[in-house]
């Protein structure tokens, strides 16, 4: 089975009930997992972030996303 693309928007995230029922410190939403579950991680768990992708793959876009969760 080849994966598709899926758009996930921002205000999708913000609304699940991941987002809603997170207990982190600083909770940051970093998209959806492959099973379609929202992927909310506390900040001060995580040892580092890496962002990777090539030209025009949305790098700048996840950091926007990351950011605005903060906020």
């Amino acid at each position: 089975m080849t994966p598709k693309k899926e758009t996930v928007l921002f205000k999708d995230i913000l609304e699940s009930r991941e987002w809603k029922e997170s207990r982190a410190a600083l909770p940051i939403a970093l998209g959806r997992d492959m099973n379609g579950n929202a992927l909310v991680k506390d900040l001060t768990k995580l040892r580092n972030v890496l962002i990777a992708g090539i030209a025009n793959s949305g790098k700048t876009n996840c950091v926007s996303v990351i950011i605005n969760s903060l906020l």
